[in-house]
């Protein structure tokens, strides 16, 4: 939470007019590695629908599709534009940045920048062809992926190039609107979800493990040093993310007032006893408080899954259920 809520600050704005270009051109560019779940690891990188839909709900700047699968923001703040290539027929795809201020010499400065800023590990340096100022491989990604800069007559660009990307790669998400999709199947997937993140919490594998074998599907890992695993109920209705000791259970299909009930039968199911609900009027809708029958006891939170920063209790058909051990 702590690491999405820093990079959500760093994107918020353009960093001061004073900060060298290099600097504040390679912040801009982890735009490209942005997922709902913080950055993107090498073995997700080309999946650019997810930084799309980042700037989407974050005022970053106007988003236009120039023609169809590129996209173009205009970076507030600054002279900046990046543009997003999702993979086409033959699998070419890019994340570039480019604007007067990035003058000749600098698109090299900012990839070097971004290296050494350690936005994505595994970038090593690669051999740079004629037309190029700077390149380097990423290291662990199932394509071709390059960061590179090159020059132009309008100045220099700079970003992430990939080549042999797979078809229909997109990042994995929850459903929201889908007719076809079955309340009470629903409501028995959160139910099951729950019951494995009571029973299973003390290790993230066996978790993953009765997920599976009650029919969730693997996701996608979120990245970074201490990587969760995302789950899936085959209609995209319900998902889990899966860390230590706390497990992240999402809908866009029930609210809050619904998945307190089921989450509660659930609980009481695995440990027996008289839990006492308590409502929480500053931050999302409160929770139930497992000592003493559960050991070590765990928190049940819950809030709307549309809840950014602060966490709301909104009945708008979404809920975020956190079953998380104390301590």
């Amino acid at each position: 939470m702590i690491r999405t809520l820093v990079i959500s600050l760093l994107l918020a704005a353009p960093l001061a007019a004073q900060t060298p270009v290099e600097i504040s051109a390679a912040n801009d560019l982890r735009v490209c590695l942005l997922s709902a779940q913080g950055f993107r690891d090498a073995t997700r990188l080309a999946q650019l629908d997810a930084s799309l839909e980042q700037i989407r709900t974050r005022n970053w700047g106007a988003l236009t599709e120039i023609a169809p699968g590129v996209f173009r923001m205009a970076r507030n703040g600054t002279d900046r534009t990046i543009e997003i290539k999702l993979p086409d027929a033959s699998g070419a795809a890019h994340c570039m940045a480019f604007g007067p201020s990035i003058r000749r010499g600098l698109g090299a400065l900012t990839a070097d920048k971004f290296v050494e800023l350690s936005f994505l590990t595994g970038l090593v340096p690669a051999p740079v062809p004629q037309g190029m100022s700077r390149r380097y491989t990423v290291t662990g990604a199932p394509y071709q992926a390059d960061l590179i800069a090159y020059p132009t007559a309008q100045g220099d660009v700079v970003g992430f190039a990939f080549s042999g990307v797979p078809q229909g790669l997109t990042t994995r998400k929850l459903s929201q609107g889908d007719a076809s999709v079955s309340l009470p199947q629903v409501r028995t997937a959160l139910s099951k979800a729950v019951d494995v993140c009571l029973r299973q919490f003390f290790s993230r594998d066996t978790v993953a493990t009765a997920l599976e074998a009650h029919g969730f599907e693997f996701g996608f890992e979120t990245g970074g040093s201490d990587t969760d695993k995302v789950y899936f109920t085959p209609d995209n209705a319900v998902s889990v993310e899966v860390g230590s000791g706390v497990c992240t259970v999402e809908t866009n299909y029930v609210g809050p007032a619904v998945t307190v009930q089921i989450a509660g039968a659930a609980l009481n199911s695995v440990a027996p006893g008289i839990y006492v609900y308590t409502p929480d009027n500053h931050y999302g809708c409160g929770g139930y408080y497992a000592e003493g029958r559960i050991d070590p006891p765990v928190f049940l939170t819950f809030e709307d899954a549309h809840s950014q920063g602060r966490a709301t209790c909104i009945e708008n058909g979404t809920s975020r259920i956190t079953v998380s051990v104390v301590g």
